[in-house]
């Protein structure tokens, strides 16, 4: 893609965290339901792959563009962060393989892992949202 304004850079980084928010639910409730015992490992499979591939899109679109240089650390951040939130779902893998081979206390300790991943995720991801979102509506106001 050629490049852009860093307007459409900043569109196109707050819809990205957008879609990111919504995996990020998909992925806790995943998780959560995985603690309580109320889904199966198959149904959590599922539901990581699902996500997975939803981060790979996300992952691959958002690499494409090309945004102006003052934007390039944005970028570096959001793609860091897509790959954080694959990290998790991998670990999460990691997890229900082990059930699968009955290796509960490893599976209980990926879980884990998973979990606290997810929460030092979230803290990060926040912030970056709200940067994103700071800078689109300083790029607004200088508009109008």
């Amino acid at each position: 893609m050629f490049g852009m304004t860093k307007m459409q850079f900043l569109k196109r980084s707050a819809k990205c965290m957008d879609e990111t928010g919504g995996l990020l639910l998909l992925l806790k409730e995943v998780i959560d339901k995985e603690f309580q015992g109320k889904i199966s490992k198959s149904e959590a499979s599922k539901k990581l792959d699902i996500i997975r591939k939803e981060i790979e899109s996300l992952f691959e679109e958002f690499e494409k563009l090309n945004p102006p240089s003052e934007c390039n650390s944005l970028k570096r951040n959001i793609l860091n962060i897509l790959i954080n939130m694959q990290e998790i779902v991998v670990t999460n893998y990691e997890s229900l393989s082990s059930a699968k081979e009955d290796l509960k206390e490893q599976s209980q300790d990926k879980l884990n892992e998973s979990r606290e991943k997810l929460e030092r995720f979230r803290k990060d991801f926040h912030d970056l949202t709200k940067r994103v979102n700071i800078l689109l509506l300083e790029k607004k106001k200088g508009k109008a």
